[in-house]
C-alpha cells in the first residue's frame, strides 16, 4: 500500500482571499502612480509593491505539500520551499498520529509555521497527521485519514 497526497492553495480560500486583497491594491497603486497622486518618485515605491504583492501570488499559487508513505516509511516536501524531499524511515518513526483538526486556528491558520515545539506544514483544516520521531515532530495536513491510518495499522502489525 502506497498513500500519495498533493495538496495546494490554488482552489482554497486563501487563494481567492488572497487575490481579493492584492490585485485591487495592485490597481490602485497603478492608477495613483500614473495619476502623479504619490509624488515624482511615487513611482519607485509603486513598482516596488507591485512586485511584492506579485511575488506574494505566485508564492501562494505555486506552493504545494506533497506526501509519499509507503512499507519504507514516509517523505514530504513543500514546493518551492523545501525543493528535496525528506525522507524518514519507518525505524526512526515512533509514531503517527492523525488528529481533527477542527476549527483552522489550532493550527494556527494555513501555511507553514513553527508552533512550541514542532513545525506544522496546513493546508487544509481537516485531519493532520502529528508525525514523532526520536527526536524531533512535525505535522503536516491530510486529507487522506483513512488512508494513512490503514498504513499505521498495516506497520504496527509488521512489528
Amino acid at each position: 500500500m502506497v498513500v500519495k497526497e498533493t495538496q495546494n492553495f490554488r482552489s482554497s480560500w486563501v487563494m481567492y482571499l488572497l487575490v481579493f486583497i492584492q490585485v485591487p491594491m495592485a490597481i490602485l497603486l497603478t492608477v495613483w502612480g500614473i495619476s502623479g497622486e504619490i509624488g515624482e518618485d511615487g513611482y519607485i515605491g509603486v513598482l516596488i509593491s507591485i512586485g511584492l504583492i506579485g511575488i506574494v501570488i505566485w508564492l501562494f499559487w505555486n506552493l504545494e505539500l506533497e506526501t509519499r508513505i509507503d512499507r519504507y516509511g514516509l517523505q514530504y516536501r513543500c514546493l518551492p520551499i523545501i525543493s528535496s524531499w525528506r525522507k524518514f524511515p519507518r525505524e526512526e518513526i515512533v509514531s503517527m498520529e492523525v488528529k481533527k483538526i477542527g476549527p483552522q486556528w489550532r493550527l494556527g491558520g494555513m501555511g507553514i509555521r513553527y508552533r512550541i515545539d514542532h513545525w506544522v506544514y496546513a493546508f487544509n483544516n481537516k485531519y493532520s497527521v502529528l508525525v514523532t520521531l526520536k527526536n524531533k515532530q512535525f505535522e503536516l495536513s491530510t486529507l487522506k485519514p483513512e488512508e494513512i491510518r490503514s498504513m499505521v495499522a498495516e506497520w504496527e502489525s509488521e512489528n
